[in-house]
């Protein structure tokens, strides 16, 4: 499981020990929203109206996009990669 937090963090959790897997930081606002995209892969959302995309396994962030002029409160990725954010 993945959590975003208003510390500006992202952290991955071990659902069996209740322990934190990583924590994944870049975001320099409130972290809203999360959306999977592959096992290993995940999109952030956040106040600072960044969408970054994660390799939380490897603990990096893939790619950032400045992509809105407000918060991103939601994202969705359909099965060929596209992605559908919005902001408020």
């Amino acid at each position: 499981m993945a959590t975003g937090s208003s510390d500006y963090s992202i952290r991955i959790w071990n659902m069996e020990n209740h322990k934190t897997v990583t924590t994944l930081y870049g975001h320099s606002g409130p972290v809203w929203c999360l959306c999977k995209q592959s096992d290993s892969v995940l999109m952030s959302g956040s106040e600072d109206c960044m969408l970054r995309l994660w390799d939380w396994q490897a603990g990096s962030c893939i790619r950032s996009l400045l992509s809105h002029s407000y918060a991103i409160w939601g994202i969705a990725i359909d099965e060929s990669s596209n992605v559908a954010s919005g902001s408020w």
